[in-house]
Order: C-alpha cells, then sequence, then structure tokens
C-alpha cells in the first residue's frame, strides 16, 4: 500500500463511520416529590409504610488490563496482515486468491479494488515493499447502547521508501526527472480496527502529514 499515492482519508481523531446498530434510548428518571416532615423512620404519615429505595444500579465490568492489552495485539496483527496481502495484490492487480475479508472490514476492501481497477487503467502496478512500524496503539471500548462495536486506533509510522509504482515501460512513476521520489515517504498513518465476533478487522488507513 502507497500511502501517498492511495486516496486514504485524510486523518481525523474520530473513527470512521461504521453502520449503526440499534441504538437504545432510556427514559429520564421521573420528577421526585418530596414532603418534608411526612415521614418518620420509613413511615409515611399521610398513610402506609414509604416504598423500599430502589438498588443502585450496578456497572457493568469492562474488560481487564489483559483483554485490552489481547485486542491491541490482535489489532496490531491485523494491521500487519493487511498491509503484506494489500502489497500482494497491488503486484498483480488482483485480490484473487487473496483473503483480505480475514483482516479488513467491506469498505476497506472496496477500497483496495478501487486503487487495484485505477491501477489497472493507467497500466501501472505496485512493485516492492512498504513497512507500517507500530508507534501506539490505544483501546476504546464498545459503546454502552452498543451503537458502535470496541474499537482500536493504530498509529504507525509508515515507509515507502522501498516502494514503487512502475508503468507499462517499468518506469517508476514516483521518481521525478532527477531520480528523487517526489512523495513523501515517511509519514504517520493510522488505522482503525474493528472487533467483528472476535475477529479484529482493519478499516483502510488515515494518512496524516506529520513525518516519522
Amino acid at each position: 500500500m502507497s500511502l501517498t499515492d492511495r486516496n486514504l482519508r485524510t486523518s481525523s481523531d474520530e473513527a470512521p463511520q461504521v453502520r449503526p446498530r440499534r441504538r437504545w434510548v432510556l427514559p429520564a428518571a421521573g420528577a421526585v416529590l418530596l414532603l418534608a416532615g411526612c415521614t418518620v423512620a420509613g413511615v409515611n404519615l399521610l398513610g402506609g409504610h414509604d416504598d423500599p429505595a430502589p438498588a443502585a444500579p450496578t456497572a457493568s465490568s469492562g474488560p481487564s488490563a489483559e483483554e485490552i492489552q489481547a485486542a491491541k495485539d490482535a489489532a496490531w496483527k491485523s494491521v500487519q496482515a493487511y498491509n503484506e496481502l494489500t502489497l500482494q495484490a497491488e503486484r498483480v492487480n488482483s485480490l484473487s486468491g487473496i483473503d483480505l475479508s480475514s483482516v479488513a472490514i467491506e469498505s476497506a476492501i472496496k477500497s483496495e479494488q478501487s486503487w487495484i481497477d485505477n491501477q489497472i487503467a493507467t497500466g501501472t502496478r505496485g512493485d516492492g515493499t512498504s513497512r507500517a512500524e507500530l508507534i501506539s496503539a490505544e483501546y476504546n471500548a464498545a459503546a454502552p447502547d452498543a451503537f458502535a462495536p470496541a474499537r482500536v486506533r493504530v498509529s504507525t509510522c509508515y515507509d515507502t521508501s522501498d516502494y514503487r509504482i512502475l508503468d507499462q515501460a517499468g518506469n517508476n512513476v514516483r521518481l521525478g526527472p532527477d531520480g528523487s521520489t517526489i512523495y513523501a515517504t515517511r509519514l504517520v498513518v493510522n488505522f482503525w480496527a474493528y472487533d467483528e465476533d472476535g475477529a479484529w478487522k482493519v478499516d483502510g488507513g488515515q494518512r496524516t502529514e506529520t513525518p516519522c
């Protein structure tokens, strides 16, 4: 994957939009009527006993530190696999026989197919390699209302200094007339990975203009 040639999203701190699940809306708590001086020791002087106070809701326990670290490790592994699989696909301009769905969500697969279609149309193909070096991984728990799944933001230093895009004559179109690359070769690229039934899948990359 070429970080400067691909149509990557502009980076932001927010996760890309995903298809929302059904969102439940809880009603607001009703107003509480206080009758000063009308209760003594739990007895309602207006008649009968007060209803017992409702039990405080118990907060659901979140994932353990070990589970969070496992999620980060799995997301980073998916980013690495995604990078390698897209490189393979771009060398031959085909996703045939490449199981990208095992590490990427549908929108990322469609984006990769669009890039391959563009290379075919322009008579180019990928060559060489690129490397994603881990900077950090940030875990975000699933939303309490199930509106969004758990996700991990993986920040990488993306190095394409050894990546080429070749035309039909074998010329590297990433080079200028003087033989130097006309694109940045090391930039921060952020990936979002989502938990899909225990499998962490990547939603492409968000390129920044930050060198690394």
